[in-house]
């Protein structure tokens, strides 16, 4: 896994890392969704051999969004010479652990800086984000 170390010492790396796979991810959300709905519109149309193929594909294409979204924003990020040493680590700590485990580490450690620039920046509302706010 990446210490807390490795994440501080590149963390606007890692953090234009995790909001990338987050992109890619919700990007994915929107086309398998989309992928189900024209599935149900093929069945409808008595189309129900095309309609199986397209809700399967869809599936698989939802079932990979985790390692697929990270593939992605490595080949994007890959150019950057910043995120050189941030993705070799990566590669490390895939090797002995699932993506998103991985992945849940890091954006504990992005949560957790933003949480300490709220605080430190005096916008903390002490957790009651649905509160009056102290007024």
């Amino acid at each position: 896994m990446i210490s807390q170390h490795d994440y501080d010492t590149h963390a606007t790396a890692f953090d234009t890392l995790v909001s990338t796979v987050h992109g890619y991810a919700t990007l994915i959300f929107i086309l398998t969704f989309m992928g189900y709905g024209f599935a149900v519109f093929l069945w409808f149309q008595d189309h129900t051999w095309t309609a199986l193929i397209v809700a399967t594909a869809s599936y698989l294409f939802f079932r990979g969004f985790r390692p697929f979204s990270l593939w992605m924003a490595r080949r994007k990020l890959q150019k950057d010479p910043a995120c050189a040493t941030p993705l070799m680590l990566l590669d490390q700590a895939l090797a002995h652990e699932r993506p998103q485990a991985v992945l849940a580490q890091l954006d504990g450690y992005s949560q957790a800086r933003r949480k300490a620039a709220r605080q430190a920046a005096g916008h903390d509302d002490g957790g009651d984000s649905g509160g009056n706010g102290g007024d």
